[in-house]
């Protein structure tokens, strides 16, 4: 009887071993998958911003840089960033900015779809 009741517990032993293993490497597999997705974003945060920051630095060096979005191939470039770099935080700033100056509301639902 003793025999049965111990080789018993070593199956309760052995069982909850593999039970904890999959449990680590379910919560290691979670950790990965959110650890590559945050990189992801990262990323395309990273490059909406230097898309941004490329179509307004030639306005750093001018006395009334906003004069630039009179100007349709500005305007365009920035609509076009708001298409290609939706929801992260510069396409936010084109939308404000665009917002701002022609007063419409569009270009930043647009931007926060």
């Amino acid at each position: 009887m003793e025999t049965t009741q111990t080789s018993s517990f070593f199956d309760q032993i052995t069982k909850v071993k593999r039970e904890l293993i999959a449990g680590v490497l379910i919560i290691f597999v979670a950790g990965l998958g959110f650890a590559i997705y945050t990189h992801l974003e990262e990323k395309k945060e990273y490059v909406a911003s230097q898309d941004y920051f490329a179509i307004t630095q030639s306005w750093k060096n001018k006395e009334k840089p906003l004069e630039n979005l009179n100007d349709d191939t500005t305007r365009s470039q920035l609509e076009s960033f708001l298409e290609k770099h939706k929801n992260t935080s510069s396409a936010l700033y084109a939308a404000i900015l665009l917002a701002d100056h022609y007063g419409e509301k569009s270009n930043e639902e647009m931007a926060l779809k």
